[in-house]
């Protein structure tokens, strides 16, 4: 799926950030707590929920090494788009959560990382390789894309390089910023991006800065007027380039959909209109060719050798809703291609008033399955399929609200784990979890055999709870849950987690990164706690007091209203410190960083 939403009206930022209690609680008074301060105060809810996990691993995810693309070089882990990681993740052995703030707005989506991370490939950065992301950063009224180098440990960034420049008001349909989740990283550490001229330039980092290290001339084979959004390279070396094409607010195609492959070696390249059909989502890449779901059937297409054609290998068209659901993004399936095993790729449909999960074998497009997934009338799907061997994890959606939104009305089940039979003859699901309530992407660890999750407690009144929730692959029980934060600032957007090659699980969120790692002993993973920390969270329940007095709805205002001033200083101070305060109230902070934001509060309010 597209992860930042494409039409979602922006909430009001400043009511919910008072309502979510996360800066309007002290830090240090403990005077101004009040009587419901367990449930109003992000100190007061439960760190961890459940017991450690058994090391219970699965065989690593049959699928060939992409001998062009990272380890982990895309927004569903690799080329296949099957949201599965070998590496083990958390076990919820002591686990200690830290985190990173980029500024009031600072997400950062996917995260990626390059070969030298995992000790297989060229990168320059040592052993510990570089953590890739496209960050937003807030320039003035504008919403810069930044992609970012990022460290692993202390998630600061390394370089970073504009990307993508948008209006601040993007926030409230995230159309502009479709490329955020569209980017790869080559097996060099080399992020593709398409520049202007439609060529691909690969953007890589050495001794501290990025820079184009190579172009690909892939402008002349698209045709004039179009815009190609995204690069990926196949098995063979080909290029392949997409220009997603256009829908308006009826669904009605505006400009079709445009994919192409190119050889580098040759400068030969081709072309194909998928005629009255936009792509909606993200695209699989697999040794067979490039599997594309638009708004109305799943493709499979080919490059033949020298790239003079693109071949239709088969089209299968699927369920369109007559009109998009509230609780829903696209028009079309909500789910990039997962390509699984050696012989299937899924998607869902939007059939109303159930969806189905359909699988497809590979070489032919034949049926395998279309399964009815969770309830008449509350059944829906914004999200890649997890796909492992047999199996498949799908998420509910039904009852979604925005990228801004909490998961409260989210309907059971949210969580179910699908097999396909040995004989090909149908699928069954294996479990449902109906405690799950998220819109975030899954991910399946086989070296810990959990399934992990950012997921809400929703029995926690007021504020809004956020827990990486792990879940049992062959049994679909919740094991645990810990806290990586609570309210506005720790909202998701629909970004998916990712888990770094040292096991340590990280999740973009609103305002920056949270880290969750296991630890030795318990002493390592208690961090000081919140009361140590400056009264800089008091100042900014201020200004967000007098910003909600003043009316202001929506984050241009903010950023352009009375308040601009000191929200713009207080947000700046923070971030030169190298933390915030009231970030870092939901979950451990590094009060290391911490303790120097006291200054912040006298100097914007002098």
């Amino acid at each position: 799926m597209n992860h930042f939403a494409k039409r979602a009206r922006l909430r009001n930022v400043v009511g919910f950030v008072v309502a979510s209690s996360l800066v309007v609680m002290s830090c240090g008074d403990s005077s101004k707590k009040s009587s419901d301060a367990s449930v109003k105060d992000p100190r007061f809810l439960p760190r961890f929920i459940g017991e450690p996990a058994d090391v219970n691993g699965l065989p690593d995810k049959d699928a060939p090494a992409h001998p062009f693309l990272a380890t982990q070089g895309t927004l569903h882990v690799d080329g296949r788009q099957t949201g599965v990681s070998d590496i083990a993740g958390p076990f919820g052995r002591n686990p200690q959560v830290t985190s990173r703030f980029f500024g009031l707005i600072g997400f950062c989506s996917p995260l990626l990382w390059d070969a030298s991370a995992f000790g297989n490939g060229s990168g320059q950065n040592g052993p510990d390789g570089n953590v890739y992301a496209l960050c937003a950063s807030v320039q003035g009224l504008d919403l810069v894309g930044q992609l970012s180098a990022l460290d692993s440990d202390t998630m600061a960034k390394r370089a970073t390089y504009d990307v993508v420049r948008v209006p601040v008001s993007s926030l409230g349909n995230f159309e502009s910023l479709i490329s955020f989740g569209a980017i790869t990283l080559d097996n060099r550490g080399r992020a593709m991006l398409a520049n202007e001229e439609n060529n691909a330039d690969l953007v890589g980092v050495s001794d501290g800065s990025f820079s184009v290290e190579e172009t690909i001339q892939i402008g002349a084979q698209v045709p004039q007027g179009r815009q190609i959004e995204s690069v990926v390279r196949d098995h063979d070396g080909n290029y392949w380039f997409v220009d997603f094409g256009g829908l308006d607010a009826e669904g009605t195609v505006t400009e079709s959909a445009l994919v192409g492959c190119f050889d580098a070696s040759s400068g030969q390249g081709a072309n194909r209109a998928l005629d009255d059909e936009a792509i909606e989502n993200n695209f699989a890449i697999a040794e067979d060719g490039l599997y594309v779901v638009t708004d109305r059937a799943l493709y499979r297409f080919t490059c033949d050798a020298g790239a003079t054609q693109v071949g239709e290998a088969w089209r299968r068209a699927y369920d369109r809703a007559p009109e998009k659901r509230a609780d829903t993004l696209s028009f079309g399936s909500g789910s990039a291609p997962t390509v699984l095993g050696s012989d299937w790729v899924a998607i869902t449909d939007v059939a109303q008033p159930q969806i189905h999960l359909l699988v497809y074998r590979r070489e032919t497009g034949d049926e395998v399955c279309k399964l009815p997934l969770f309830e008449s009338g509350a059944s829906a799907n914004e999200n890649s399929v997890v796909g492992y061997d047999r199996s498949m994890i799908v998420q509910n959606w039904a009852g979604a609200q925005g990228p801004l939104g909490d998961f409260r009305d989210l309907q059971p089940p949210g969580l179910v784990r699908v097999d396909i039979r040995e004989d090909e003859s149908g699928c069954d699901v294996a479990w449902s979890n109906r405690d799950i309530r998220s819109t975030n992407t899954v991910r399946l660890s086989t070296g810990s055999g959990l399934i992990y999750v950012v997921a809400q407690d929703t029995s926690v009144p007021i504020v809004d709870a956020w827990y990486l929730t792990a879940i049992d692959f062959d049994s679909g029980e919740t094991v645990n849950q810990t806290l990586i934060g609570a309210g506005f600032f720790y909202k998701q957007l629909f970004m998916p987690g990712a888990i770094g090659p040292d096991g340590s699980f990280y999740q973009g969120v609103l305002s920056g990164i949270v880290r969750v790692r296991d630890v030795e002993t318990q002493a390592d993973a208690n961090l000081p706690g919140p009361d140590a920390l400056p009264n800089v969270c008091d100042r900014a329940s201020v200004i967000f007091e007098q910003c909600e007095d003043s009316g202001l709805d929506s984050a241009t205002e903010v950023l352009s209203g009375p308040c601009a001033g000191e929200v713009e200083c207080l947000s700046n101070c923070i971030v030169e410190n190298e933390g915030a305060a009231c970030f870092f109230l939901g979950a451990a902070p590094d009060i290391e960083m911490a303790q120097r934001l006291g200054a912040c509060t006298a100097q914007c309010n002098p």
